[in-house]
Formats: structure tokens, C-alpha cells, sequence
């Protein structure tokens, strides 16, 4: 029995009722008002004294209007025998209704009715611990006092069912559950088969058991509970306003069975029940939101069960829709964020959107700290939290965030006892965490991979008949194959594959995680392979376990594409060129799931910057096995993926047919790490010119030494050895482009340098897309130069170039009209002298751009922008163009949005304008492609920091040459020939010239 100081409880409601004489009505309004009438009613030393004061706290109650009916009916009950005693010392009101009722037909039991029922509320409502127990003590003293024959006696001991829910609910108390069961029982037999309120002790004593199962992990109570709801839910006609609330208990008892067996039926049960649930709760309803949450849960196993993206999605809007619901439970508004947090984790593994971890993030720590310590959803909360602290931790490389994981899932597990269901997932997790955090190198790898594999061995002895067990397995090796990694020992690497052979058996036929169990496995198996090359069975068994891991459609699409490139890559490193290439087919179709368009930008370069490689390497087996056009369609397919989504959908055999009518050949260079090629696109046919001196190591270092060498001109310390140490290797990267490539192409096309220099179009894959492969040569030797056989263009992807070809007609847009965009940087005078020359020689025609909204340049049909421009070449969509002024400069990302179908001319007379991230070379994402794509026809850029003086000159040819002709077409002659003059003016220096590149047609 708790002890309390009655005397100081009776003087605080005292000193209550004064401050409520003084028109302070939250005195007696306040829960703390009516847990302390509650505390002095549940002693037995009620005198008098402690009937008047609490009488007449509940009497003001209900004088201000609670709403609560029973707070009058119990001041009525305490205050009767105050009134007997002294009639003066009871309000008049009271008197009055005593004299004419002869005290009314109040029983002993209503003293405590009114208090236990408001508490038993707010105990359900906010998950007050507290209240919960002062509703529970008056509810047993109403059934104790109840005579076994009271017909009454049935619902009370139904209430008191509910209320020790309740409690345990509140504070995990599994004594509070076995008390609710025994009293929902005798509920049960108390009442008449007839009694249609029978079925509140059915559906109380159902809850409960799915209660307790969840923290027994005993299937026979929670099979129990299922059939108690069934019968609930059968007894209640539809139009029943109970029947929405006992259909949601039903699905959320079927749900938690299918958690458990994985049975597919239990979960279509649960949703429908879920279903009904919501359709039948008007939008009023404050329990609507709690039926929403529990449908959402439902959705969100649905989704782990087979991978359909459209339950996601279904889940999502039933949260939404929850949180629109008026007068929420409080745990309800947590169960929701905690259920949101889980949702949006789930969306980002499809969508790959960066913004859905932070908010889930943001959302379950609000869940959290919303909760008391002792709570028992506390753990489950906190799980999905740590999910989602994970997940960003392997997206952003982050520590910190790991270690919030690590730390949330130990505190759910150190709160979760042997035996809960949920028990072996928390060890899982907490397995996965510490491997990913062995993997970002910290100090204590060994450790974290051994506790790794203690965790993955109890989650997977503790998940015994639990339908994810098949997953705890397949984490189980993936530790163990940790380990051998470190140690090498044979005995570890039999285990792992034993054990992820067990994982693929548990799956059953086309379940989402059976492709991530697949994956594991083959990864194993290959690894034998390594450790024994003899053993060739090794080998075949990991090509079609990855095969199968990336054609499981329910499979997570990160999971499948990873699978289909080791099927391409194991196939190709071991002479089957055939399978190799169907692998590697297989994960560029993938390519555009990891990256849709509806992603934001960054999300989407993130997600392919995991991924180079896959396109050339695919491509590369196509050329092995003599399939040309398949070579360029994969490269068209897998590269440019960003672009493509602003680019109209056209056939490729219509791009064919469309570059086919160039005027001259189109030349993909391809670089893999099986074999280097150019591809040669004329007249519609593809050909082939093999480029031996061509890997990716070398490609690799000449693009370091490219970087180094632009970065001087950038240093504001660089000296004159610098600058010239930076031009000789320039030079030498001339040089190495032009034996290795332009040189052996030009030559397999017949372009020798005689008569005027046709044009060609270069589409470099790789880090060659960094490299200023339009100048390469010997610039000392007539004729080994680029510059000195063709004129040179680039382009994207053939896609990007057949749509700068369109037909358009002018609409909106004057076509000569330029819009002038000039730095006002003092440091670069030429800036403003470009500006001056353009509007000399084109006056009436020209505007300033002084706004920061790039939506401005879609009334212009030509652009210019001379100044300044900073390529990122970590996330090149953040590039940008410094606008001064305060202004917010215009950026990649910003000017991708743009939608300009009648640009004629880009003119970017500024730095960096055409450098991308080495990361994402095959996506060209740039200042310079973004215009393009975005309906710029001609685009003129540079790939590194020019010279002031060298970009005015060359400026003010190409336009010389334009104001003299009215054919835009003329631009990639103009600027061919404006860059031979400045080679000329400049011929040891050609960080002064071969910046420059010219996109479009």
C-alpha cells in the first residue's frame, strides 16, 4: 500500500477551491485536481473532511462543465453523507436536490465511479502511468464492493480489464495484463450469452492476450487473441459504432501474427479488416487516426513482404491523413510519427531521396523524447529511430549518426527481455550497424565485427519460426564473412556459406528479401572461388545466385542492381562474354530506378556516382562480342541519366537516323577495364576502332594530372614556374589524347587534314569527359592536331544532340534578342568590355541581366555570360554563376529547371563552365549541358579558369563572325576559328585556348 500525507493533499485541494472561488477554474480543473481526490478516495480512512473536500472539487467540476457526467453523480455520492451530518457545509444546489430526492438513487460505488472513469481516459488518451493507477485502485474497490449477483458487476470488471490494459500499456507492467485477462474472464461469464455489452469483455480480454503474446512470444496467446477479436468483430452488426474499433484491433492481432509466421493470408485478413476499420470512422472521429496508424503498419509489412513501392506510397497517405484527424490521442500522435519515421526510411531504399531520412530522422526523435523512459513502446520506437539514423549514416559517410544508431539499439534490446518476438530483429540490427561502421574504418573494427557476429548468432537462434529469420541468417554470414575477411581462416568462409545457403532455403518463392539473401550468398560463393580458383562449381553457383538475385522484380532495386553487376562483371572476368553482357544489360535497365526523375538532383547524382563504371563495362562487352549498336544503346541508356529526364523520349533508331544527316561522324570513346574503343557513328552505321593504349588507370592518371594542372591557374600565389610547369603538362596531356585516341580515329575515318576540316562530334564516357580531347595533337606539327583536321563539337548523349537538332518555331521568344550577364568584379576588366562590345554590336538588341530569377532568360533567345563561374566537383548541380550584389548566384541545379525550347545560343565566356565531377563524368552535368538540355541549341563553355584578356578576344571573333552572317549554325565554325587565332597568338600556352569546347549541333 502507498503512503500518503493526507492532511498535505487535503490542504492542496483546499487551497484549489479557494483560488476557484477567485474565477481560477483550472484549479479544479487541472488532472492533478482529480488524481488527488483520487489518492484520498482510495484509502480507508475516507472521514467527513475528505468527503466534503473532494465532494466539492468534483461538485466545481461539474459546475464548469467537464463534460464528464460522472463528476457530478460521484461529488452527489460524497457529499450525501456531509449533507446528513451538516446540511449547511454542502452548496445549496446540493441541499436543495437532497431534500426533494431523499438523497438520490446513488449507490456506494459512485464515490469512486466519476474519478476512475475521467482518469481511466486520460490514461488511455496520453498514456499517463499516474492516471492509470489511481483508475485501476478505484476501479477493484468499485468491484469489490459490487455483491457477486449486481448486474452491473459484468461491466465493471470489463472496465477494470480495460484499465489494467491500459496501465500496462503505460508503464510494460505484466502483472497489469495477467489482472486484465483474469478480470475480463469473469467479465465474460458475469454477463448473459444475450447481454450485447458481453462482447467488451471478449474484445478486452483480446487485447490483453495479443498484449502479453507480443512480450512472451507464446503464438497460442496471440492465436487465442486473434479468435476472441474474430468473435468480437462477428458480434457486432455493421453500423455499430463499436465495430470500426474492434475491426482494428482484429488487423492489428493479424498483423502481428504475420510479423511472426510470415503468413500471407493473416496479413490480406489485416489489411481489409484495417480497411473497413477507416471507411467506417467518420473524419471526425478522433479515433480515425489511431485505425489510419494501424492500416499504415500494415501497408509497411505488405511492402517488406513484396517489394510494391505502391503500399509505400498507400502507407504514407494514411499517415497524412492521420495527422489531419481532429483531437488526437497523444499516443496516437506518437505512434504516428514513430510509423511516419519507419514510412519515409522505407521510401528513401526505393527512391533514394536524401530529404525522407532527414525527416524521418526529424520525426522519430520527436517520438522519442516524447515518450517517459519506462514506457514499453519506448523500445520500438527507438528502433525505428536508430533505422533510420542508419540508413543516413551509410548514405552521408557519417559517424556520428552510426553511433546514434548503435547507441538507440542497444538501449531497445537492453529493454527487450529473451523470448520477445521482436528480441532477434534488434539483434539484427544492431549486427548491421556494427558491420557498417567496421566498414567506415574506425578504431575498433575487430571489436565491432566480433560483437557483430555475437549479435547475428543470437538473432539468428532467437528468430526460429519467425518469417525474417531467413534475413537474420543471411546477416549472420554477412558478419562472418567480416571476420574472414580480417582472418582468412577457411573454417569461417564454410560457416558463411552454410549459413546463407540456409537463409535462401527460409525464402519463399519471390518474397522481397529473398534477393538481398541471394546476393549474400553469391558474394560467399565467390569468394571461395577466389580462395580456390580450382574450383570451378564455386564459381558457376555465384553467377546464378546473382543472376537470380537481380531478376527477384520484389527485390529492393539497390540490392538487384548491385547483384547485376557482379553477374556481369564475374561473368565477364571469367571469358563468358555472352552472360557477361546480359548481366551487365540487366543492371544498366536498372540504372534509371535508382535515379528517377521525380528525385532531386543531388539525390540522383549520388545515387549513379556509386554506380560508374556499370555503362562501360557493359558497353565494353557488347564490343567483345561484336554487337556494335548494342554498345551504343547501352551507353545511350546508362549514361546522361539525369539529362535524359528533361530530354524528349525518342527511339534510338530514330537517333540513328537523326545524327545519320550530321554532316559528319559522331565518336563515342569508350573506356572500360576490359577492352577501350572508339565507336564510330556515320552515315546511321557503327563501327569500331580499338584503343589499345587506352585503361582506366591511365585515363585515370592523366585526369589527376589534368586537375593539378588547371587548379594553378586558380592558386592567387601561383608563380611563373607554376604556370609554366602547368602548360607543359597540359602539353603533354595534348600530346598522350592524341596518340591514344583523336590521332588513331581521325586516321580510321579518313581525315587526314587535307581541304576544309569537316565536322565532328565527340562523346567521351568516363573520366575522358573531364579531358580536352577536341585539342588534342602535337600543336607544333602540322596536321597531328585536332584543331588542324576537323571542327570539333561534344555532346551528352545522341539524344541531347538530336534534340539541339529540332525544328522549332518561334513562339515567345525573340531569337536575336542577347541578354547580357557580365561580372562587376574590378579584377576582371574584360568582363565589362565584353558587355560594352556586345551591346555596341548588336544595339537595340541587348539587355542586362540585373535580376537573380533564371527564369528571366527564357525570354531570350541568346545569352551571354562573361565573369565569373565555380564548377563543384562533388556535386556539380551546385555549380554556379556569382551574380554580385547580394544576389543569389544562378546555379546548375537552378538553370536545370529551366525549359527554353527556342534558345539559340549560350555563350559562356567564364570559368569552369563545362567541368563536371570526376565521380560523374558520365553524367555531364555542368553549367554548360544543363543550357543545353534545357533548349539552348549552341552552347559555347570551358573546361578549366580562363585568362581575362585570351576570353575577350576570343568572344569578340565569334561574335564578329555572327554579326557578319544570319546563320546560328555558324557558331562552332565561328569559335574553330577564333581558337586557331588565339593557338596562334598563343601557341606555348593553351590553358589560354583549349579551354574552350562547343555543345550542339
Amino acid at each position: 500500500m502507498v503512503l500518503i500525507d493526507r492532511e498535505a493533499v487535503l490542504d492542496s485541494l483546499r487551497s484549489r477551491l479557494r483560488r476557484y472561488t477567485r474565477d481560477d477554474d483550472e484549479a479544479v480543473l487541472e488532472l492533478a485536481a482529480l488524481e488527488e481526490v483520487a489518492t484520498l478516495i482510495n484509502t480507508d480512512e475516507v472521514d467527513l473532511d475528505v468527503w466534503r473536500v473532494c465532494g466539492l472539487v468534483l461538485w466545481c467540476r461539474s459546475v464548469v462543465g467537464t463534460g464528464e457526467p460522472d463528476d457530478l453523480i460521484s461529488a452527489l455520492a460524497l457529499l450525501e453523507p456531509v449533507w446528513r451530518a451538516d446540511a449547511t457545509r454542502v452548496p445549496e444546489e446540493v441541499a436543495e436536490y437532497f431534500r426533494e430526492n431523499e438523497a438520490g438513487p446513488l449507490k456506494v460505488t459512485d464515490v469512486w465511479q466519476g474519478p476512475a472513469h475521467t482518469l481511466g481516459k486520460q490514461a488511455r488518451e496520453f498514456g499517463d502511468v499516474r492516471a492509470a493507477s489511481l483508475a485501476v485502485a478505484l476501479t477493484r474497490r468499485i468491484v469489490t464492493a459490487l455483491p457477486p449477483d449486481d448486474p452491473e458487476r459484468g461491466m465493471c470488471l470489463a472496465n477494470l480489464a480495460m484499465l489494467t490494459q491500459a496501465l500496462a500499456e503505460t508503464n510494460g507492467d505484466d502483472a497489469a495484463l495477467d489482472e486484465a485477462i483474469s478480470a475480463g474472464r469473469l467479465a465474460i461469464t458475469a454477463f448473459d450469452p444475450a447481454d450485447p455489452r458481453r462482447t467488451v469483455a471478449v474484445v478486452a480480454v483480446a487485447v490483453a492476450m495479443r498484449r502479453k503474446s507480443g512480450g512472451s512470444g507464446n503464438l497460442a496467446e496471440l492465436d487465442e487473441a486473434i479468435e476472441l477479436s474474430r468473435a468480437a468483430v462477428a458480434a457486432t452488426p455493421a453500423g455499430d459504432p463499436a465495430r470500426p474499433g474492434r475491426l482494428s484491433n482484429l488487423g492489428v492481432a493479424l498483423t502481428c501474427r504475420f510479423e511472426w509466421t510470415g503468413r500471407r493470408a493473416d496479413l490480406d485478413a489485416a489489411l481489409e479488416a484495417h480497411r473497413e476499420a477507416v471507411s467506417a470512422t467518420s473524419a471526425s472521429d478522433g479515433k480515425r487516426g489511431s485505425r489510419l496508424v494501424n492500416l499504415a503498419t500494415a501497408l509497411l509489412a505488405s511492402f517488406e513482404d513484396t517489394g510494391n513501392p505502391a503500399e509505400v506510397a498507400a502507407a504514407l497517405a494514411s499517415i497524412d491523413q492521420a495527422a489531419t484527424t481532429p483531437n488526437p490521442d497523444a499516443v496516437v500522435r506518437i505512434a504516428e510519427q514513430s510509423t511516419l519515421c519507419a514510412a519515409l526510411r522505407i521510401r528513401y531504399r526505393h527512391t533514394g531521396n536524401s530529404a525522407d531520412l532527414d525527416r524521418a530522422v526529424e520525426v522519430g526523435e520527436s517520438a522519442v523524447s516524447s515518450l517517459p523512459p519506462s514506457h514499453p513502446e519506448l523500445p520500438s520506437v527507438k528502433v525505428n529511430l536508430s533505422l533510420a539514423y542508419h540508413r543516413r549514416a551509410r548514405r552521408n559517410d557519417s559517424t556520428d549518426d552510426l553511433n546514434r544508431a548503435i547507441a538507440h539499439l542497444r538501449a531497445a534490446i537492453d529493454a527487450t527481455p529473451d523470448g520477445h518476438p521482436d528480441h532477434a530483429g534488434r539483434l539484427s540490427n544492431l549486427s548491421d550497424a556494427l558491420l557498417t561502421r567496421a566498414d567506415l574504418g574506425g578504431p575498433s573494427a575487430e571489436v565491432d565485427i566480433d560483437e557483430a557476429i555475437s549479435c547475428a548468432r543470437a538473432a539468428a537462434e532467437a528468430g526460429t519460426g519467425h518469417r525474417r529469420r531467413a534475413y537474420y541468417l543471411s546477416n549472420f554470414g554477412n558478419a562472418l564473412l567480416a571476420r574472414h575477411a580480417l582472418t582468412g581462416e577457411k573454417s569461417d568462409l564454410d560457416e558463411v556459406i552454410a549459413v546463407q545457403e540456409q537463409a535462401v532455403r527460409l525464402c519463399p518463392p519471390g518474397v522481397a528479401h529473398l534477393s538481398h539473401c541471394l546476393a549474400n550468398l553469391a558474394v560467399a560463393r565467390h569468394r571461395r572461388h577466389e580462395d580456390e580458383p580450382a574450383a570451378a562449381e564455386h564459381l558457376e553457383q555465384a553467377i546464378a545466385q546473382t543472376r537470380r538475385a537481380a531478376l527477384t522484380e520484389a527485390g529492393p532495386v539497390e540490392v538487384r542492381i548491385r547483384a547485376a553487376v557482379r553477374w556481369g562483371h564475374w561473368a565477364a572476368t571469367s571469358g563468358r562474354r555472352t552472360e557477361a553482357l546480359t548481366g551487365y544489360t540487366a543492371a544498366v535497365g536498372l540504372l534509371a530506378d535508382v535515379s528517377p526523375a521525380e528525385l532531386p538532383r543531388d539525390d540522383q547524382e549520388f545515387e549513379l556516382a556509386r554506380l560508374g563504371g556499370v555503362v562501360t563495362d557493359a558497353a565494353a562487352c557488347a564490343v567483345q562480342v561484336g554487337n556494335h549498336r548494342a554498345a551504343v544503346q547501352l551507353l545511350e541508356r546508362g549514361r546522361g541519366i539525369v539529362h535524359a529526364h528533361a530530354l524528349p523520349d525518342t527511339e534510338l533508331e530514330s537517333s540513328f537516323t537523326a545524327v545519320g544527316r550530321l554532316g559528319g561522324p559522331i565518336v563515342l570513346v569508350n573506356v572500360s577495364q576490359f577492352r577501350s574503343d572508339a565507336l564510330l557513328l556515320t552515315n546511321g552505321e557503327v563501327t569500331n576502332q580499338p584503343l589499345p593504349l587506352v585503361d582506366p588507370d591511365t585515363v585515370r592518371a592523366k585526369a589527376e594530372q589534368f586537375l593539378l594542372s588547371i587548379s594553378v591557374r586558380k592558386e592567387p600565389d601561383a608563380t611563373a614556374e607554376d604556370l609554366d610547369h602547368a602548360e607543359r603538362a597540359m602539353s603533354d596531356i595534348l600530346v598522350w589524347l592524341w596518340d591514344a585516341i583523336a590521332g588513331p580515329v581521325l586516321d580510321a575515318l579518313g581525315i587526314t587534314g587535307d581541304g576544309e576540316p569537316p565536322r565532328l562530334w565527340w562523346c567521351p564516357t568516363g573520366l575522358l569527359a573531364i579531358l580536352p580531347l577536341h585539342a588534342a595533337g602535337r600543336h607544333g606539327s602540322a596536321a597531328d592536331t585536332v584543331m588542324d583536321r576537323v571542327i570539333s563539337s561534344t555532346t551528352p548523349s545522341l539524344r541531347a544532340l538530336v534534340a539541339a537538332r529540332r525544328d522549332t518555331t518561334p513562339r515567345s521568344v525573340d531569337r536575336a534578342s542577347l541578354l547580357l550577364i557580365a561580372s562587376d568584379d574590378p579584377g576582371l576588366p574584360a568582363a565589362r568590355t565584353e558587355q560594352r562590345f556586345l551591346a555596341d554590336l548588336f544595339p537595340g538588341r541587348t539587355e542586362v541581366f540585373l535580376g537573380s530569377d533564371c527564369q528571366q532568360l527564357a525570354r531570350f533567345g541568346r545569352v551571354h555570360i562573361a565573369g565569373h563561374a565555380q564548377a563543384d566537383l562533388t556535386s556539380p548541380s551546385k555549380g554556379e554563376i556569382p551574380l554580385g550584389a547580394g544576389r543569389p548566384p544562378l546555379t546548375a541545379g537552378a538553370l536545370s529547371r529551366l525549359r527554353q525550347a527556342d534558345g539559340e545560343l549560350a555563350f559562356l565566356s567564364a570559368c569552369e563552365t563545362a567541368l563536371t565531377s570526376p565521380a560523374l563524368a558520365d553524367e555531364t552535368v555542368h553549367l554548360a549541358s544543363v543550357l543545353h538540355v534545357a533548349g539552348y541549341r549552341h552552347v559555347v563553355a570551358t573546361l578549366w579558369a580562363i585568362a581575362d584578356r585570351p576570353a575577350f578576344r576570343i568572344a569578340r571573333a565569334v561574335y564578329w563572325d555572327l554579326s557578319r552572317h544570319s546563320d546560328i549554325d555558324r557558331v562552332p565554325v565561328a569559335l574553330h576559328r577564333a581558337l586557331l587565332d588565339a593557338r596562334e597568338r598563343y601557341p606555348d600556352h593553351p590553358l589560354a585556348w583549349a579551354a574552350y569546347i562547343h555543345m550542339g549541333p
